[in-house]
């Protein structure tokens, strides 16, 4: 039987001619589909990874700050459902036991969780270390409250608790660039500088806000240059009144008085140079940032009895980081031209001529000129229930 002849080409001749594709063109766009479903997959599991991975290291990163504040591990996890304050923010954590007589609180703060977009509470964070911000409440005369430094020489000022609760203040209403700078070689340097360079002066012990006024340095050193018969006190007061009788407001009287050789007053001097002007008008001088304390504690803060009393060595004064009662931000820009704007008869009203001693009381005896600006004068603020700044407060006010 003859063999039948075979039909068929080399492979190489069937490609040649182009007579057959290497895939079938259905059997293709199937196949691609398949791998594409399957890349799609890997790329939906490998994003699905790395959002799982993301989320644990951000919750992580969160948790690990609240705890290095102090807030116990079994607790953390619960701040995301914590109590707010009436204002709206979440509430402080408050730990009263890792040092017994201080009151920490643990500041929280809103972020937005960059998966989720929904609000979460994260820790409100210290601008200069970036760890959770924490104000240490209670006595620091034995150097337990951080950041607060206690010099063992007795005539040394040292750290004031109250320019670290101003620092506090200004970074949780928002100004998170300002710093403490008070400067060993310009004692009249504001304590605060704010993060857009103005001077911010922590306004408290001394003067300060009481009975719906806020009492602020006009004039801090000014003596009659005739002595008078009796109080000194009373005749500066009596011609800066005479001034204002003649039309001039309470700044330019000053001004004036101390220009005159006789019948007028002399400021106290540095090194030649006047330095009698109070914050209300003090070169340099923009803004106060006055809480309002508990009279007894503040008193206590500075001297060793509320009433009378001699004041504490300089390294004892003002060491106990206080709980305000109300916070007052003060432009003083806008109070000064307020001040300048009233009738004589109100300037009269609101004066206040003092005697002073400085901060040691046995300094040089003269008189300091202050005026009580009612609450409701233009440039004063009750910051007390201002965002984070309610955190702060003495008496917490919960929402409901």
């Amino acid at each position: 039987m003859a063999r039948r002849k075979k039909n068929y080409q080399s492979l190489d001749q069937i490609i040649e001619q182009n007579e057959v594709d290497s895939v079938n063109p259905k059997t293709r766009m199937a196949g691609d589909q398949v791998i594409a479903d399957l890349l799609s997959e890997k790329v939906e599991e490998d994003r699905q990874t790395n959002y799982l991975a993301q989320q644990l290291g951000r919750f992580a990163e969160i948790d690990a700050s609240f705890e290095r504040a102090g807030v116990p591990h079994q607790v953390v996890t619960d701040l995301q459902e914590s109590r707010h304050l009436a204002n709206g923010v979440p509430a402080p954590f408050i730990d009263t036991v890792s040092k017994p007589g201080i009151e920490r609180r643990v500041h929280t703060g809103v972020g937005v969780n960059p998966f989720t977009q929904n609000n979460e509470v994260v820790p409100f964070r210290n601008p200069e270390t970036m760890e959770t911000l924490v104000t240490e409440f209670g006595d620091g005369r034995d150097g337990r409250i951080d950041d607060l430094n206690i010099p063992t020489n007795p005539r040394a000022v040292g750290d004031r608790a109250s320019e670290l609760l101003g620092k506090h203040i200004m970074w949780l209403k928002g100004d998170t660039g300002a710093k403490i700078a008070v400067d060993a070689n310009n004692f009249a340097r504001p304590d605060i500088e704010a993060g857009d360079g103005r001077g911010v002066d922590v306004h408290t012990l001394r003067t300060g806000v009481h009975d719906n006024n806020v009492e602020i340095q006009v004039n801090t050193g000014l003596n009659p240059t005739i002595s008078p018969r009796g109080s000194s006190n009373m005749a500066v007061q009596q011609m800066i009144e005479g001034r204002l009788d003649q039309g001039e407001n309470i700044f330019e009287a000053i001004d004036n008085l101390k220009e005159m050789s006789r019948g007028g007053v002399d400021p106290i001097l540095y090194r030649g140079r006047d330095v009698s002007a109070g914050k209300l008008v003090k070169e340099g001088y923009d803004g106060l940032i006055s809480p309002l304390f508990n009279h007894r504690e503040a008193r206590l803060n500075v001297a060793d009895r509320v009433r009378g009393g001699r004041p504490l060595q300089a390294n004892m004064q003002d060491k106990s980081v206080l709980k305000p009662e109300r916070i007052f931000e003060i432009d003083l820009h806008q109070v000064r031209d307020s001040v300048s704007k009233m009738p004589p008869s109100q300037q009269k009203e609101i004066m206040k001529v003092v005697p002073n001693r400085g901060n040691s009381g046995s300094g040089m005896s003269r008189s300091r000129v202050n005026v009580n600006v009612p609450l409701n004068t233009p440039g004063v603020v009750d910051i007390s229930n201002q965002g984070y700044v309610a955190q702060l407060m003495k008496h917490l006010q919960y929402a409901q």
